[in-house]
């Protein structure tokens, strides 16, 4: 799956060194040491929220891969970016 690379050119621009990009899950993530903070699949922003929040709004939803949910993780779909 190719990733919006418009998108991920203004996730550049508001991260600070030292994040480093990695293609990982058909996508691009930034990785702050050795997690991943956040990164673009597809047209969503996907970002690290921790296991226990998750925000009420209908342009966010859970990360899923191979079928079961991530922990910790969300996508924001292009309208709540």
């Amino acid at each position: 799956m190719a990733y919006d690379e418009r998108l991920a050119g203004r996730v550049r621009a508001l991260l600070h060194a030292p994040v480093v990009e990695r293609r990982m899950m058909g996508g691009l993530c930034f990785m702050a040491g050795d997690h991943m903070a956040c990164g673009v699949v597809g047209a969503a922003l996907m970002v690290r929220i921790g296991r226990e929040a998750f925000p009420d709004d209908p342009h966010v939803r859970p990360l899923e891969m191979g079928g079961r949910r991530t922990a910790g993780f969300v996508l924001v779909d292009p309208p709540g970016v």
